[in-house]
């Protein structure tokens, strides 16, 4: 409940307020794998292996996803292994564990302009399901 009164919205701006609220994802100047990352931390995904990193590139993945909703995903592997504290081979590795695990899929390979593009099965995890 937004106390209009007490603000210096004009009808037109309150309507236009509402309209466009629900459009925002991410607060200014945070990136989406940023925000992605920050969210595995508070709630992680938990996979059948038995790997902590292989978790936490999972819970990240899937929470990027989340925010793109049906779009493809970018999980570029030098800024993940920054991220995550390990190589970018190491990404690369957890990328096919995922694709293996059916967690990842491909729908765009990469290409010399373009960057592999991938859709995590969000259905699968019930933390991420009931974000949708």
């Amino acid at each position: 409940m937004i106390p209009w009164q007490q603000t210096n919205f004009e009808e037109e701006e309150q309507l236009q307020f509402l309209a466009e609220w629900n459009k925002v994802r991410l607060l200014p100047g945070v990136k989406p794998l940023d925000w992605a990352a920050e969210m595995a931390r508070q709630k992680p995904i938990k996979s059948s292996r038995p790997f902590p990193l292989y978790n936490r590139f999972l819970s990240i993945a899937g929470w990027l996803q989340t925010l793109l909703g049906n779009g493809a995903i970018f999980l570029p592997c030098h800024a993940m292994g920054n991220m995550l504290g390990c190589s970018h081979t190491t990404v690369a590795s957890m990328r096919q564990l995922a694709i293996k695990d059916k967690l990842l899929e491909v729908v765009e390979a990469h290409s010399a302009r373009r960057a592999t593009r991938f859709k995590f099965a969000v259905d699968r995890c019930p933390i991420l399901a009931e974000r949708q």
